[in-house]
């Protein structure tokens, strides 16, 4: 692993990889294998936890209870492969540099008000981390900021 970024996986990254595999990309399934073969921990962000639990409090597209405590369940397993990383100050101002509005590829505004997808890659900068996610809007990010490293799909 010395020759690649680690990985940080998104909210919805770490309630496929514990309840619906098969919704991962091959690419990110890989990449994600690969590290914790290689005894890394793969990073998520305290944030997501929050997310999680406004999951569950969601009528539709959330996540049961059940559903909830078995994710919970892995992401507390110290012998798990998750290791959970606080948002702490240096997150929190990097926030600042991620930015809310930016140019996509084809030239047209967006807007991604969505504070929990700037922490999440406000936390991969500030730790060099290569974020594992699905989201468009992360994706898009990745193109405006050179630091931000996206896996997802074909390489």
């Amino acid at each position: 692993m010395t020759d690649q970024r680690l990985l940080l996986a998104d909210t919805m990254v770490v309630v496929w990889y514990v309840l619906d595999p098969g919704r991962l990309t091959n690419v990110a399934t890989s990449a994600m294998e690969s590290q914790t073969a290689s005894n890394y921990p793969i990073s998520t962000s305290a944030y997501s936890v929050v997310e999680l639990v406004y999951m569950t409090e969601k009528p539709n597209n959330g996540i049961s209870p059940e559903e909830f405590s078995a994710v919970m369940e892995v992401l507390d397993d110290p012998d798990g492969p998750f290791v959970v990383v606080p948002v702490d100050h240096g997150i929190a101002a990097t926030v600042k540099s991620i930015p809310r509005h930016f140019k996509g590829e084809d030239g047209t505004t967006i807007t991604n008000a969505d504070p929990g997808d700037r922490v999440i890659a406000a936390t991969a900068v500030k730790h060099g981390l290569s974020v594992v996610t699905s989201d468009s809007k992360i994706h898009g990010l990745s193109a405006v900021l050179g630091d931000l490293d996206v896996v997802w799909g074909a390489a």
